[in-house]
């Protein structure tokens, strides 16, 4: 079997000091001192080994028992990608483990710790897959899509998550409720369940 990749240039969504005002730029939300609201769980941290370089660029601590990102938005002039090659990859990868291509699966699974300087795997698991992309996604806003379409919980870890106990997988709060506008344009739409 014979697998090509085409490098190309990645599509990103610029953004300027007028598009990004204020507090309402990507740089505020992710590293404003009196904001910065999104934040990761300090145990977020232990899951990258010594070496791997990803634990230094992902995050520090600011003084609080809580990580923000500094360089994914440095200012509020950088441009947002829309997908990067890492997340080709790692999705390649995961295609080609669902086709039971393993031996494949596991050489392009191996690319994204490698360039991190990371430990690489002993086998390409839906466990691995979702830790690989945990980590080298982080503050991309992709991990909660994938425990949804591996049908997995969003497990309670830490007081300071915005929940109060695990959400199962297909509770109803993992949809928006639909809005009232959408529902009164079409009889046949239903409220989704629970709202």
């Amino acid at each position: 079997m014979v697998f090509f990749v085409y490098i190309f240039s990645f599509p990103e969504i610029s953004f300027n000091a007028t598009d990004n005002p204020s507090s309402n730029s990507m740089e505020y939300i992710y590293r404003g001192n009196t904001y910065g609201g999104i934040k990761v769980l300090p145990n977020m941290l232990d899951l990258y080994g010594e070496s791997d370089v990803r634990a230094d660029i992902k995050g520090y601590e600011d003084g609080s028992d809580q990580i923000r990102n500094m360089c994914k938005y440095p200012n509020r002039e950088a441009n947002v990608i829309v997908i990067r090659y890492e997340e080709i990859v790692l999705g390649y990868a995961e295609a080609l483990f669902q086709l039971g291509v393993t031996e494949a699966a596991l050489t392009w699974f191996h690319m994204i710790p490698e360039a991190g300087r990371a430990a690489v795997y002993d086998s390409v698991t839906e466990e691995n897959i979702l830790l690989e992309r945990r980590k080298e996604l982080i503050f991309e806003g992709l991990y909660y899509w994938d425990l949804m379409r591996y049908e997995k919980d969003i497990e309670k870890v830490d007081v300071l998550q915005n929940i109060f106990e695990t959400v199962a997988y297909g509770d109803f709060r993992l949809a928006y409720p639909l809005p009232l506008t959408e529902i009164d344009a079409n009889s046949n739409i239903e409220e989704n369940r629970g709202y």
